[in-house]
């Protein structure tokens, strides 16, 4: 097992270490010309690892080499904003950017507009499933990089829409409004079985999980998952589940409830009523809390403490955020921490790769 973590130091430059599944460190490359990006996750697709780059425009294009190394290939310029990424098969990537969708793929890796929107904010997640694209409506320019202020979401500048891309048709999305409980979605997840598209949906200031299904009649979506507030520092203060990720049985959701500092388990089998089934309160918490999962097998999740860079500070007084692991127990239920693993001291670490 192999990880790719995007990790900034702090002078704001930006490398990908490569590392074991016990944290031990095998490679390093740095992100020339990365100071005072912001990074928050990527998507390898054959040998690239590709990085958007949401302040500079940009996608950082990694090559995976056959001996275990990584260098950086090229680095995509002229792009708004881009914030999530997802596979387009084996062509290359989809990217969510302001005004829609692009498409990136070698062998010149040039950025082509491949389905544009009329909506204003800021895409957020990005999955893809088949020939459908899933995205959500996050936040404007002028809101996101302060991190969150509920008037913000006052005045309109975080989203509450998931969208429905088809890439064959190209036509112009479908959407759904999750109303006032779905403001900010910032993560999705789909089913990888059955027909249709179906998936998660979490929408960070209500602590919210919404379940989706989008067939003939369109969007279908519920409020399924709701943590009430807690007390964090004397305040009695939403927990913003800012990460989900669904095992490949399609039985157990994983959630991270960030500013609650707990990852919690449940069973999805029966898709709209979830149950709690593990639950995990981070040693570190409220130092640092869960941002975003990366599920490795049945058994072993990888944890990133750190949602956006430019946030950490507005919400942790930390000045790291390392990876962390965590054992789960799929078949009764359950999380632990594995306190052997060590990887990110006096770093940002941002959201692990499944090389």
């Amino acid at each position: 097992m192999r990880l790719c973590v995007p990790c900034v130091g702090g002078d704001g430059k930006w490398w990908v270490t490569v590392c074991d599944g016990e944290g031990h460190e095998t490679e390093r490359c740095q992100l020339e010309t990365s100071q005072g990006d912001e990074i928050k996750e990527g998507v390898i697709v054959g040998q690239y690892l590709y990085l958007p780059g949401l302040k500079m425009g940009r996608i950082y294009v990694l090559e995976l080499e056959k001996e275990g190394g990584l260098s950086l290939s090229r680095v995509v310029e002229g792009l708004v904003e881009p914030w999530g990424c997802c596979t387009a098969g084996d062509n290359g990537v989809f990217v969510s950017v302001k005004s829609g969708i692009m498409h990136v793929a070698p062998p010149n890796f040039k950025a082509e507009a491949f389905v544009t929107s009329q909506d204003a904010l800021l895409p957020g997640a990005l999955v893809c499933r088949e020939h459908h694209v899933v995205s959500t409506s996050w936040a404007d320019a002028t809101a996101w990089p302060h991190g969150f202020h509920r008037k913000h979401a006052a005045e309109g500048k975080y989203g509450s829409y998931l969208y429905l891309w088809d890439t064959v048709t190209k036509a112009q999305p479908v959407e759904h409004d999750l109303g006032l409980e779905g403001v900010a979605p910032s993560a999705v997840t789909l089913f990888h079985h059955g027909e249709g598209v179906r998936g998660y949906t979490s929408c960070s200031p209500a602590t919210t999980v919404f379940y989706f299904t989008i067939g003939q009649k369109g969007f279908e979506g519920d409020k399924v998952i709701h943590i009430p507030k807690r007390d964090r520092l004397g305040v009695k203060t939403d927990g913003m589940t800012t990460g989900l990720a669904l095992s490949k049985d399609d039985r157990l959701l994983y959630l991270a409830n960030w500013l609650h500092g707990d990852i919690r388990q449940y069973d999805v089998t029966t898709p709209t009523h979830p149950v709690l089934v593990g639950r995990l309160v981070l040693p570190s918490a409220p130092d640092l809390g869960p941002a975003a999962i990366t599920l490795a097998s049945p058994e072993t999740l990888f944890i990133s403490t750190c949602f956006l860079p430019s946030w950490h500070p507005h919400h942790f007084k930390c000045t790291d955020a390392p990876i962390l692991k965590v054992n789960a127990d799929p078949i009764q239920g359950g999380l632990t921490l594995d306190g052997q693993f060590n990887l990110g001291n006096n770093v940002l670490c941002m959201t692990p790769v499944l090389v």
